[in-house]
């Protein structure tokens, strides 16, 4: 569970590729890190495979493309969720993009959140090794549970 201590929002320091069975052939730079030398999967890695994922998906796919509008953005705020990280402040700092992704992959609402959720779950366990990728699901899923109750927070001051 996570309590309020900002070190349980880090991602997993070493994320090992359970096998190299996922990146379409011909992707040079997802391949390059499930080679069998490749010890660890550094969270760039991981960002830009999940945004190949999605975009193969013809739904998700094309609600992503709606709702973030270039990919790269994607990529870069997905990248920002697996690597979360607390201001100067203190204070979790979340992009409109960051929020729709988690409510998209967490909140499990309506279509679109009823196949993503699935469909993440598959893919970090495609990817990772099966505690690895319980922890990224679980870093995510706190940080959605952070941003509603922040959302409420703020709705609440006016």
């Amino acid at each position: 569970m996570l309590d309020e201590s900002p070190s349980d929002l880090a991602a997993p320091a070493a994320i090992r590729p359970a096998h190299d069975r996922v990146i379409p052939p011909g992707n040079a730079r997802a391949q390059a890190f499930l080679a069998p030398d490749a010890a660890l999967v550094a969270a760039e890695d991981l960002a830009f495979t999940m945004a190949v994922a999605l975009r193969g998906h013809g739904h998700l796919g094309n609600v992503l493309t709606h709702v973030g509008g270039d990919w790269i953005r994607i990529e870069r705020a997905l990248l920002g969720l697996l690597r979360p990280q607390l201001p100067d402040g203190g204070y979790l700092l979340l992009s409109p993009l960051q929020q729709n992704l988690l409510e998209i992959f967490c909140a499990e609402r309506g279509t679109t959140g009823k196949i993503a959720r699935p469909f993440l779950d598959a893919l970090l366990h495609r990817l990772l090794a099966p505690e690895a990728a319980r922890q990224v699901l679980d870093m995510l899923d706190g940080l959605h549970l952070l941003a509603c109750i922040l959302h409420r927070r703020r709705r609440r001051r006016g």
